[in-house]
């Protein structure tokens, strides 16, 4: 015989292990059609980095800016005498539409993250990341060891709290727990058959759950939770920068605008900004709870 024969109590070799980054290429997952979905990773891999900070990142960084500033150049490249471009002073204020750029496209993005990064972990283009925390395992296994040590029950509140952020029921029980339950019952004693069969011949595994949808009611807390230090990280800052622009009216309250290039290219910055902020932070929002809750 060709092959080789090895001794008895030898093992043979696992098989290599294969990085779940590794193939295809990080482009070729995004140019390629739908796939089947993937496994979880419990780091942040260099494709996952290149999908948040560069695809959705950088790009809303663009876009974000590009749309700003088409809309302000329909906005304020035709002036109104009326109605100057201004700082405070209503209908053309740059404050009020730095205040409304920011809420409007926190929403906008945020409903534009959940359809875009859901449809690629269905697609298979990018993993789900669960930061170490895996769903029911890790669970599972904590809960047993809470018992004995108080640091396991910190650990449990923190992942308690993380899923709480993130949407996802507590997982009070495991999918098996029934089975568990009912072979470690003093009643039930498998078959001594049935037991060396199982040995040789180990059951199909579960199917892996779904990740619950995040229900509608739950979608406002989470915008207001990346509004909030949005508008506070970005408004104020942008009157100082606006009234160095500006010039002061003969009253000294308020200040205005030429109708190019000030109001425009402002728009596109805060927009850009804002995107490269915000919209990283959405991404890894879905990837995180699909890695935990599936």
């Amino acid at each position: 015989m060709g092959s080789v024969l090895r001794p008895s109590g030898e093992k043979s070799p696992p098989p290599p292990h294969q990085d779940v980054e590794a193939q295809p290429s990080f482009l070729r997952r995004m140019l390629r059609g739908p796939g089947a979905p993937r496994a979880a990773t419990d780091r942040l891999t260099a494709g996952q980095a290149a999908y948040v900070f560069g695809m959705h990142g950088l790009g809303s960084l663009v876009i974000s800016g590009g749309v700003n500033f088409g809309i302000a150049c329909a906005m304020y490249l035709t002036p109104d005498p009326k109605n100057p471009i201004s700082l405070f002073r209503l209908p053309n204020t740059l404050a009020g539409d730095a205040a409304l750029t920011i809420i409007i496209q926190v929403l906008v993005t945020w409903l534009i993250e959940w359809a875009i990064v859901t449809s690629d972990l269905r697609a298979g283009k990018v993993a789900p990341l669960a930061w170490g925390l895996g769903p029911t395992t890790s669970t599972s296994t904590s809960t047993s060891s809470s018992a004995s040590s108080s640091s396991s029950g910190s650990r449990l509140g923190s992942r308690a709290r993380i899923r709480w952020a993130l949407g996802l029921p507590h997982p009070t029980s495991g999918p098996h727990d029934d089975d568990t339950s009912r072979e470690r019952s003093p009643g039930h004693s498998p078959a001594r058959g049935a037991h060396s069969h199982d040995t040789k011949r180990p059951p199909h595994p579960a199917p892996k759950p779904k990740t619950p949808a995040l229900p509608l009611s739950k979608h406002p807390a989470r915008i207001l939770a990346l509004l909030v230090p949005s508008f506070v990280l970005l408004w104020p800052p942008s009157l100082p920068i606006l009234m160095a622009l500006g010039t002061k009216t003969a009253t000294g309250a308020d200040y205005v605008y030429a109708s190019k290039w000030a109001p425009e290219i402002f728009k596109l910055v805060l927009g850009g900004v804002l995107g490269l902020l915000v919209t990283p932070v959405m991404a890894l929002f879905w990837l995180v709870r699909e890695g935990i809750g599936a």
